[in-house]
C-alpha cells in the first residue's frame, strides 16, 4: 500500500539528470578509493568533504528520482482496491441521493467524483513513474564545478556519494574560486579532469554605458 512507502528509500535509487549534467560530471563519487585517507565512513566522507571542498550542505534539498518496482507495486494495489471497494459504493450512494434529493445528489456525485480522481491521480503517478524526494541534510552536500551547481547524496548500499541534481548556475562570478578548487579536488582526488568555463554573468548585470 501507498503508506508502506513513507519510510522507503530504494537500495539503488536513480535519479532524474538533465541529459548534459549526466554526461558531463561524474554518476558516483567513490570516497573510500582515495589514496592516502581512510574514509571508512558516509561520515568519515562528509568531513572530508568539508575540510577539502568548497561545499554547502542543504537540508531541504529535494530531487527527482525514477520509481522502483516495490513503489509501483505498492501503489498500484491501493488504487486496485479502490476501484473494487470505493466506487462501487460510491456509486450506490449516488442513485440513493438521486432518488431522496437533489442535494444528496450534489454531495454523492462529489464523493464519486473524488474517488474516479484518486484512481486517475494514482495510475497517472505509477506511469509517470518519476517521485519527488527529500533529501537528506545529514547525507547530502553540493558543489559548484565548471559553471554547474552537483547535489551529491549517499547511497548506503553502495557505500557512495551519488549525483541526484544538477543545473546552471545563473551568475557564476560568485562563486568562480569554488569552482577552481572544486575541479582541482575531482583532479587530485578522483583522477577527473574538468575542463573550466568561463563565469556566466546574470542577464540583468550590465557594466556598460548609455
Amino acid at each position: 500500500m501507498k503508506q508502506d512507502l513513507e519510510h522507503y528509500t530504494p537500495q539503488n535509487p536513480q535519479y532524474v539528470l538533465d541529459d548534459y549534467v549526466r554526461e558531463e560530471f561524474p554518476l558516483e563519487l567513490d570516497f573510500k578509493s582515495i589514496p592516502n585517507e581512510q574514509l571508512e565512513s558516509k561520515r568519515d566522507a562528509m568531513k572530508f568533504i568539508g575540510r577539502t571542498f568548497t561545499a554547502t550542505f542543504p537540508e531541504q534539498e529535494y530531487v527527482i528520482r525514477k520509481m522502483d518496482d516495490y513503489e509501483k507495486a505498492a501503489i498500484r494495489e491501493e488504487y486496485c482496491q479502490l476501484v473494487e471497494n470505493l466506487l462501487p459504493e460510491r456509486k450506490r450512494q449516488l442513485e440513493e441521493a438521486l432518488e431522496e434529493a437533489k442535494r444528496m445528489k450534489k454531495e454523492a456525485e462529489e464523493r464519486y467524483a473524488s474517488a474516479l480522481q484518486d484512481v486517475a491521480t494514482m495510475a497517472a503517478e505509477v506511469k509517470h513513474g518519476e517521485v519527488e524526494t527529500k533529501l537528506k541534510g545529514s547525507d547530502t552536500f553540493t558543489i559548484a564545478l565548471a559553471g554547474y551547481y552537483l547535489t551529491y547524496t549517499w547511497n548506503e548500499a553502495r557505500q557512495v556519494f551519488m549525483l541526484a541534481k544538477g543545473y546552471e548556475i545563473p551568475d557564476s562570478t560568485d562563486v568562480w574560486s569554488s569552482d577552481e578548487n572544486n575541479r582541482q579536488q575531482m583532479s587530485e582526488l578522483f583522477g577527473i579532469a574538468i575542463e573550466a568555463r568561463e563565469p556566466k554573468q546574470d542577464k540583468d548585470t550590465f557594466d556598460g554605458e548609455f
